[in-house]
C-alpha cells in the first residue's frame, strides 16, 4: 500500500474521502488547495485528513464552508 495520497484537485479529494468512509481506504489523503483566491465549496470537505492552503484568505473561506481549522 501507500503511505500517503497527495491530491491537488478538490473533486478528487472528495472522492478519496468518500472511499475512506464507504470502502475502507486506509491511506491518508493530503489535499493541496491550489486556488489562491475565491476558492469554491467543492474543496471544502470537513472530513478531509488535511487540507493545505496557500494563504489565510483561502483558509478563512474554507472555514466558512465548514472545514475546521487544523
Amino acid at each position: 500500500g501507500y503511505d500517503l495520497v497527495v491530491s491537488n484537485h478538490g473533486l478528487v479529494s472528495v472522492g478519496l474521502s468518500l472511499a475512506q468512509r464507504r470502502h475502507g481506504l486506509a491511506t491518508p489523503v493530503l489535499t493541496f488547495a491550489t486556488e489562491t483566491h475565491a476558492i469554491s465549496a467543492y474543496w471544502a470537505d470537513a472530513e478531509a485528513d488535511l487540507i493545505l492552503v496557500p494563504n489565510e484568505g483561502v483558509r478563512a473561506r474554507l472555514e466558512r464552508f465548514g472545514v475546521p481549522r487544523a
